[in-house]
């Protein structure tokens, strides 16, 4: 471990006149990016909370920075109140204790996401100031693929708010237990809403039922089926004439939305054939626990 000589300037650990090199490592650095800060600024505050107070001539040898990159850096690390100078001959660096310089950078995190989301207000309030909308038309065909979680359930709840009539729900229930439950948690503020709503979920023979919540076998338009054979997909059927289906098995997405009428029928023939030939759900198996 290389020394380096301990001024006046520096509280740091001393041995025979030495101190010992502070010592960081690079996920240390990396977690205070995380928090913000550029790589050189996250160094330095580390090196600097090791010394407790130094003058950048110390600073700079225990980082191994060049000393005017030190001088640059530094003012940064005091506006974020990392830091503080105290005026002497040489100017001394005072790092702030790291608990509290954390929640200093957690503060400054939520201010800027607050500015962030009023800009997105200000933005989307704005963008269209003629009333007009860059939109494609609901009427046309379309062919969409999600490949993000958030952006697929964002487009089941779209789908769910303006369904009428009916949704058909074809699930490898053994593999995405949890993803319908919370499509449930936005499907019964729907139900509250469209009580004629009629529902048919059909799932693969084991799948795990006691994952549904009961409110939803309560509902009286609900139907629930097994499949005798492996279902390898999912596949939501809205009013007859909008689906997403996932076009992979690993996770469930890739998912593909689409309007087009030609792929509805495809879809709608596909979940009737398969629910023809699917089991009723037999009473008193598996029956859930959960409300």
């Amino acid at each position: 471990m290389r020394a380096v000589f301990l001024g006046k300037s520096s509280n740091y650990g001393v041995r025979n006149g030495y101190m010992e090199e502070p010592m960081i490592v690079d996920k240390q650095i990396k977690t205070l990016q995380d928090f913000g800060l550029s790589f050189l600024q996250a160094k330095t505050y580390l090196i600097l909370v090791q010394l407790g107070e130094a003058d950048a001539k110390t600073i700079a040898r225990a980082s191994n920075v060049a000393r005017q990159e030190i001088y640059r850096v530094m003012p940064s690390l005091q506006k974020l109140g990392l830091g503080e100078k105290i005026i002497g001959k040489p100017v001394i660096y005072k790092a702030t204790p790291l608990e509290d310089a954390l929640l200093i950078l957690i503060q400054k995190q939520k201010e800027a996401f607050t500015e962030l989301d009023n800009k997105r207000c200000w933005l989307l309030q704005n963008f269209f100031m003629d009333g007009t909308k860059a939109a494609i038309d609901d009427n046309d065909t379309q062919f969409i693929i999600t490949s993000e979680l958030s952006l697929f359930f964002n487009t089941q709840r779209k789908l769910l708010q303006k369904t009428q009539e009916s949704i058909d729900i074809m699930l490898p229930f053994i593999f995405y237990p949890d993803r319908f439950c919370q499509m449930w948690t936005q499907l019964k503020n729907t139900l509250l809403v469209k009580k004629t709503l009629k529902i048919r979920l059909l799932s693969q023979k084991g799948g795990e039922l006691s994952k549904l919540p009961r409110a939803i076998l309560d509902y009286p338009n609900f139907q629930f089926r097994y499949s005798t054979s492996r279902i390898p997909f999912g596949m939501h059927i809205f009013d007859k004439n909008e689906l997403t289906m996932c076009i992979s098995e690993k996770n469930g997405l890739p998912s593909l939305w689409s309007n087009n009428i030609n792929v509805a029928i495809l879809a709608r023939n596909y979940f009737d054939l398969q629910w023809a030939k699917a089991e009723l759900n037999p009473k008193g198996l598996n029956q859930p626990t959960q409300s």
